[in-house]
């Protein structure tokens, strides 16, 4: 496997089913999450004293982060929209010569930068809602 551009990592979004999946636009970093939250299962009795957890149990999550320039395209719009909403995003993640992430997110924070003298800029996390799927590219 080589290398990969981090410009390669690709995150696609929409509303729903009836619609096909749009690049968000203006991103420049992206990040990320995978989460676990396992059930400890540790006692007094465990052997030696080493925490154990219950198989296969617990939370999963994931979280995701990004940046990108403001330019009014449909991606910030739907963001916008699906934060007054309160609606999901269908996810599609690219992660190049590996594999895509699809799923439903909700959007946890939504945000808006800009310095008098620089370009005006957004900021997102999106949390996942429900499960994922792994698929092959």
């Amino acid at each position: 496997m080589t290398v990969q551009t981090g410009s390669a990592l690709l995150l696609k979004m929409r509303k729903d089913s009836r619609f096909p999946y749009e690049t968000v636009a203006g991103l420049r970093t992206q990040s990320l999450t995978f989460n676990a939250n396992p059930i400890d299962t540790s006692s007094a009795d465990s052997a030696s004293r080493w925490r154990t957890f219950l198989a296969e149990s617990g939370m999963r999550d994931m979280n995701l982060q990004g940046q990108g320039l403001f330019s009014n395209a449909a991606s910030d719009l739907m963001f916008r929209e699906l934060f007054f909403s309160g609606g999901h995003l269908n996810m599609e993640i690219i992660l190049p010569s590996y594999g895509k992430i699809l799923g439903q997110f909700a959007i946890a924070e939504l945000q808006y930068l800009g310095d008098y003298d620089g370009e005006m800029s957004w900021r997102i996390e999106l949390q996942s809602s429900g499960a994922l799927s792994f698929g092959t590219l």
